[in-house]
């Protein structure tokens, strides 16, 4: 008798051999998804041979999980509170420190990093009038329809008071020294020493870029008023806001006037995650706030700028005429001892819901201006400096831009503007 061969040898070794089985291979339907590979699956595991998955038609996010369309995970947050069914926002204000709506209760929730937001879980969102975001923490809206803004959604910082989750500018009541301002991005303070005639203007917040340079004034300590730096994601996550900019030096021959100009506030932090359409033919804006100007109580720096906060958008499709804006405020305008009729310094303008600059305050007497806020398409400009020595406060630095990102399958016609440092990417899938 002849030896059996291999194969015949492993069959005659016992039907209950487990051999491993190939990996299948996929291949493209034509469609997208998983059908074909699921059916091939079916056949090798000794099922039935089914036919494949009928053509339901696109899904949004462009896969599927057997016949069911798969949906977008939000970004930062990792669980949702009970949903709120449709809204309709009309001018109603949200308090990120309360969380909650009139008719929706929302709930904290950490996100990877272990910070904070406030999160809403909607159907759908409508905002008409202005809807006026504040609080300590960043707001995330999380839709399960469309949302839909014709009016704005506003979570920008106004002068010295922050936008939902942004950081304070640098202020010191009663004290002749400045402060920096805070967060990531905090604007600088020069650091002179009391007794040097150095009324520096404060440094500008950075985030998506750095914030404008305080303005020097001559024969000063030369140390420069440093705009804050760059820092935070382009993915933006974590969801963060804008950061202060410093405040203002004055001398010390008035020592315990609060004289210095405040540093302007951080823009806020907000996130839109829908499964469905996004449509922005109003703004939601997240500038800086505006640095203050030096008291002409005495020659005295401004304070600089605070940067633009964060947009987070996320959706199957982003459209519409609106705005998504993230500027960064302008700087305060120095100050010198003034008389009746002279000029005095102003207040930097916030950061605008537009493409538009937002202007640096004007200087009082011989003090000088301060810097333009950045946009993302021109940068945060520089306060104005003292060339003589002991005449006249230097204007603070502007704010820079903050952070814009758009998660998204489907690009509209017409698209929102943005002004701010954008960047586009892909939402996540289930």
């Amino acid at each position: 008798m002849k030896a059996p061969r291999p194969l015949l040898a492993l069959l005659l070794a016992g039907c209950n051999l487990a051999l491993p089985l190939q990996p299948p291979v996929a291949r493209d339907s034509g469609r997208g998804d998983d059908a074909d590979m699921s059916h091939d699956l079916a056949a090798r595991d000794g099922t039935a041979d089914l036919p494949p998955a009928p053509d339901i038609g696109p899904c949004p996010h462009g896969q599927r999980d057997g016949g069911d369309c798969r949906g977008l995970v939000p970004a930062n947050i990792a669980s949702l509170p009970p949903s709120c069914s449709d809204v309709s926002l009309l001018g109603d204000p949200i308090d990120t420190k309360t969380c909650k709506l009139t008719t929706c209760a929302g709930a904290v929730a950490p996100m990877a990093n272990g910070a904070d937001v406030c999160v809403l879980s909607v159907g759908r969102l409508t905002v008409s009038g202005v809807v006026k975001v504040s609080g300590p923490l960043p707001l995330v809206i999380v839709a399960s329809g469309d949302v839909t803004i014709q009016g704005t959604l506003d979570g920008a910082a106004q002068g010295e008071a922050v936008g939902p989750g942004g950081n304070p500018g640098g202020e010191s009541p009663g004290d002749v020294g400045g402060k920096d301002g805070l967060g990531a991005g905090g604007g600088k303070h020069c650091g002179c020493p009391d007794s040097n005639y150095d009324d520096c203007g404060g440094g500008g917040g950075g985030f998506g870029e750095q914030g404008g340079n305080g303005g020097e004034e001559a024969g000063g300590c030369a140390t420069k008023s440093a705009g804050g730096a760059l820092y935070g994601t382009a993915n933006l996550e974590p969801l963060e806001g804008g950061s202060g900019g410093a405040s203002g030096h004055n001398y010390l021959y008035m020592a315990g006037v609060n004289a210095l100009g405040a540093g302007g506030a951080g823009g806020g932090a907000l996130q839109i995650s829908s499964q469905g359409t996004i449509r922005i033919d109003g703004a939601i804006t997240v500038g800086g706030g505006g640095g203050q100007p030096g008291d002409g109580s005495q020659s005295a720096g401004g304070g600089g700028g605070g940067s633009g906060g964060a947009i987070l958008i996320e959706a199957v499709r982003v459209e519409g005429n609106g705005w998504l804006a993230a500027n960064g405020g302008g700087g305060g305008g120095g100050a010198e001892v003034t008389s009746p009729g002279q000029p005095v310094a102003t207040a930097g303008e916030d950061g605008r819901p537009s493409g538009a600059v937002a202007l640096g305050g004007g200087g009082g007497g011989t003090g000088t201006a301060g810097g333009a806020g950045g946009t993302g398409a021109e940068k945060p400009q520089p306060g104005g400096d003292v060339k003589t020595s002991g005449y006249g406060g230097c204007g603070g630095g502007g704010g820079a831009s903050g952070r814009i990102r758009v998660n998204l399958v489907q690009k509209g016609t017409p698209f929102p503007q943005h002004s701010g440092f954008y960047t586009e990417g892909s939402p996540r899938a289930l």
